[in-house]
C-alpha cells in the first residue's frame, strides 16, 4: 500500500507530534458540528494517536511554529523578498506543483472573452485567486511543514516565507507563485475547453 502511495505522491517522513498536528488539524477542516470524515478518523485509530481533536491551525501559527529557532539572517525581510521572488521557479525543484490550479466556473467566468493570455492571468488572479488566498496560503504552508524534515535543505523555509507572504495584505500579483498558479489555472482551462 505505501508502495502505490509513494508512486501517486510524494511520501514523507514524519514525527508522531507532527502527525498528530496534521491531523487534528485536518479534523478542524470543514463546517461547524460537521462530521469528520471516517476514514480520517479509522487512520487515526489505526495509528493509535488518542490526544487528536480538532484544532484550527492557522498559517501565521503554523509558520511562527516552523520558524522558532531559525536563524534570522533566513528570516529577515530580505530572505522574505529572495524567498517570493524564487517561487515563480519552484516547479523546476517540486513536481508536486504541477497539481497547483484552480478550475471550475469561477476560472471559465474569469477567462471569459480575454483572447490574451496576460488578461486571462491577470483576471484569475484578481478574481479566482484573490478571494481564495487563505485556501493558498494553508497549501503552501502545509507543503513547507511536510518538507521541513524531509532533506530538502532550506527550501521549506521560502516555501514558509511565502505562504505568511500569500496570507497577509502583499497583493498577489507581486508574488510569482500566485502568478504560477494562475499559469498553471489558464492552462487547464485552456485544455479542458479543447476535449
Amino acid at each position: 500500500m505505501l508502495d502505490h502511495m509513494a508512486s501517486e505522491m510524494s511520501v514523507h517522513e514524519t514525527t508522531a507530534e507532527d502527525t498528530a498536528l496534521i491531523l487534528s488539524s485536518a479534523l478542524a477542516d470543514g463546517p461547524h458540528d460537521s462530521t469528520p470524515p471516517f476514514g480520517l478518523v479509522q487512520a487515526i485509530m489505526l495509528i493509535g494517536l488518542s490526544d487528536v481533536a480538532p484544532k484550527f491551525v492557522s498559517v501565521d501559527d503554523l509558520v511562527a511554529s516552523m520558524l522558532t529557532g531559525a536563524d534570522a539572517a533566513v528570516t529577515d525581510a530580505k530572505a522574505v523578498d529572495r524567498a517570493v521572488r524564487a517561487s515563480g521557479r519552484w516547479l523546476a525543484t517540486n513536481p508536486q506543483l504541477d497539481s497547483w490550479f484552480e478550475n471550475g466556473d469561477d476560472v471559465a467566468a474569469a477567462i471569459k472573452g480575454k483572447r490574451k493570455i496576460e488578461d486571462r492571468i491577470v483576471a484569475i488572479i484578481e478574481t479566482v485567486l484573490e478571494p481564495k488566498r487563505a485556501y493558498w496560503a494553508n497549501v503552501v504552508a502545509w507543503s513547507a511543514f511536510a518538507q521541513r524534515g524531509d532533506g530538502h535543505g532550506s527550501d521549506w523555509i521560502e516555501m514558509a516565507l511565502v505562504a505568511r507572504e500569500m496570507a497577509s495584505e502583499r497583493p498577489l500579483s507581486e508574488i510569482p507563485l500566485a502568478r504560477f498558479i494562475a499559469v498553471q489555472t489558464a492552462e487547464a482551462a485552456r485544455a479542458s475547453s479543447a476535449n
